[in-house]
């Protein structure tokens, strides 16, 4: 794959990312004011149930699909026959997991009960998911084209019915239903890409053992992402996980921007491994660990210093008491990306299921016994310290599994730079946010404050991003200089 494909689809990614990042960010604030802690608190709690059970149903398929298809995309009648093998399972897996989840809320004695039902279109959207066709044809233009419409007239919609705490179950049908049609975009333009099903070769069993290497650890990934709502709501009350759920949301948010990245290269580096091109793979791990980490430091340390300025004006003087929490949980943006560098662009590529497998399945196990230590006790504050845990947790096995395989040293040289820049940053605009009042003027005033900083850290101090720009401006100074 060249690098001018590479740049392409990781705009088109980092474009829909952007989107998904906009988007919600737009209405959060929003939906905070008209719905309050315990409607959000019931919406999220209610959304983790369908989100687990959604889980089921893909089987761990999102994570293998692209890299068959990433094998066989030269060739429709081979990719032709994967792909209906595969999605022929997600069809088995996701009509169970959907009985489940009738079955579950039907039998719950509780008056969330209309609620649960209204989440239903998260479970039944698996069934269309085929999203991972598209990422192994390194196809991304059709994720992002189709999607953005379909999350326009959901933002739309959103702000035309959903008022006040009595449109609660207009938002969540509004939500779900967007999930469901989202999906069922991808089958638009399918029919140009593969050959129409013949039953009769349809085979699912050699996909079977990799969806359960798969399985496992994707239900342990929900007990550490989903599951901390559930836990919190069953704990505490419903106003707690609204609290707890918008403290994670800008947060998580800036993830997809930074993850662009992995999910790009992934394809790329199932197909160099396909043809046992190690050094190649290193050569693009080393540099997505570079940009990921000045990114992913940058955001962390600029959101949390933000943070007192930014909640009140956001999510307004109601939430307040998830300052705090906010400033801890943006460690995530650099913790996450980085693990993900490696899940995403060796791990899974290479089939690496031991090294895939022990970090989730470990990650579960700190979240499962903290979450139930530390709730009880202190409430969010310890569903917050089991989030950064459990992630931690994650990030340093999957570096230290890979060690056998790649040359980690040589990988993250030059990049603890970064950190000394992210703590700078955080301090210098920390410090500045105490003596300004709490306005939209000042937010923004702190935001450009954060981009001088680290930016000014950058040009001054030699690290790897101010090598590639270097590289970069010097390779079309000269192509412009032969024109």
């Amino acid at each position: 794959m060249s690098n001018k494909r590479i740049l392409k689809n990781y705009m088109y990614n980092a474009s829909y990312e952007a989107l998904i990042l906009i988007l919600p960010f737009l209405t959060a604030s929003y939906i905070s004011r008209v719905l309050g802690a315990d409607g959000i608190g019931g919406s999220d709690y209610t959304a983790s149930f369908a989100v687990v059970f959604a889980s089921f149903g893909k089987l761990g398929i999102d994570r293998y699909g692209s890299k068959h298809i990433a094998y066989k995309r030269d060739k429709k009648e081979s990719r032709s026959e994967t792909f209906w093998n595969i999605w022929c399972l997600q069809v088995i897996s996701t009509s169970l997991s959907t009985l489940f989840y009738i079955i579950f809320f039907i039998n719950l004695g509780s008056s969330l009960k209309l609620l649960f039902l209204l989440q239903l279109p998260i479970v039944l959207s698996v069934f269309l998911d085929i999203s991972w066709f598209y990422i192994g044809l390194e196809n991304f233009e059709k994720i992002v084209v189709r999607n953005t419409l379909i999350r326009i007239i959901s933002v739309i919609s959103i702000f035309i019915f959903v008022k006040n705490y009595e449109d609660l179950n207009k938002y969540i049908l509004i939500t779900s239903l967007s999930s469901f049609f989202g999906c069922f975009t991808y089958w638009i333009s399918l029919i140009k890409y593969v050959n129409k099903i013949n039953f009769t070769k349809v085979n699912i069993r050699p996909y079977i053992k990799e969806s359960l290497i798969y399985f496992l650890p994707q239900i342990c990934i929900q007990l550490y992402t989903v599951a901390d709502q559930i836990v919190v709501g069953s704990l505490t009350s419903l106003t707690d996980v609204g609290y707890y759920s918008q403290s994670l949301k800008v947060p998580k948010m800036s993830l997809a921007f930074i993850t662009s990245l992995s999910t790009v290269l992934m394809p790329t580096i199932a197909n160099l491994y396909e043809k046992n091109n190690i050094e190649d793979i290193e050569k693009y791990l080393k540099r997505s660990l570079e940009i990921t980490i000045c990114i992913g430091i940058f955001g962390a340390s600029s959101m949390s210093a933000v943070s007192r300025q930014f909640v009140p004006l956001y999510f307004g003087k109601d939430f307040n008491l998830i300052t705090p929490y906010m400033m801890i949980i943006s460690l995530i943006a650099i913790i996450i990306p980085v693990g993900l560098v490696f899940t995403n662009q060796f791990i899974i590529p290479t089939s690496k299921n031991r090294e895939y497998i022990i970090p989730i399945i470990s990650a579960a196990l700190v979240s499962l016994i903290f979450n139930f230590t530390l709730i009880p006790i202190i409430g969010v504050g310890g569903a917050v310290a089991t989030v950064i845990l459990s992630e931690l947790t994650a990030t340093i096995l999957k570096v230290v599994l890979v060690k056998r395989y790649l040359k980690i040293s040589s990988l993250f040289k030059g990049t603890y730079i970064f950190l000394l820049f992210g703590l700078v940053n955080f301090i210098l605009v920390n410090i500045i946010t105490f003596f300004l009042e709490i306005t939209i003027l000042s937010l923004l005033l702190c935001c450009i404050l954060c981009f001088i900083f680290y930016g000014a850290l950058m040009i001054i101090f030699n690290n790897p991003i101010k090598e590639l720009l270097y590289d970069v401006y010097s390779s079309w100074k000269s192509k412009i200089s032969i024109k």
